[in-house]
């Protein structure tokens, strides 16, 4: 199986050196796409995701509406992330997408990565906000599929 933290070490080799837009542009895209993915895997295990682009609203949107605010947190950067993916793929004028610009997504995302992994491996802290995320899921009227 993949680890999407792969798309990390991607995206922080893309900006060893000197390097040009491109390179940051994708190296923004790819740090999204290790925290999202990182993000997806772990609420796998208690949620169904549809195969649209709704899934990226969706998983942000489990974690912004939490009562933590750590976890909502992770929700918020979550969101910043894709915007600046967005950018980062779309906007041929962007600002924001230059190697520095890069290396700050990429160590926001290992942020998030690194979170979500020491969290689920604490049942005592992961099945609270799992249950937290339930409650709100049961509460959007079907929006989400709980598995």
């Amino acid at each position: 199986m993949f680890d999407p933290e792969d798309f990390a070490k991607l995206g922080h080799r893309m900006v060893q050196n000197p390097c040009g837009f491109a390179d940051s542009r994708t190296a923004i895209s790819r740090a999204y796409y290790s925290a999202f993915l990182t993000a997806k895997r772990h609420l796998g295990l208690h949620f169904q995701w549809p195969k649209t682009a709704e899934i990226h609203d969706q998983i942000q949107m489990l974690f912004v509406n939490c009562n933590s605010d750590s976890i909502k947190a992770i929700g918020r950067k979550l969101n910043d992330l894709r915007g600046k993916r967005n950018d980062a793929d779309y906007d041929l004028h962007a600002r924001g997408v230059d190697r520095h610009d890069a290396q700050l997504q990429l160590g926001i995302a290992q942020g998030v990565i690194d979170e979500l992994n020491r969290l689920s491996i604490s049942p005592a802290e992961w099945d609270p906000i799992i249950n937290e995320m339930k409650i709100y899921a049961k509460l959007t009227g079907g929006k989400f599929r709980i598995k």
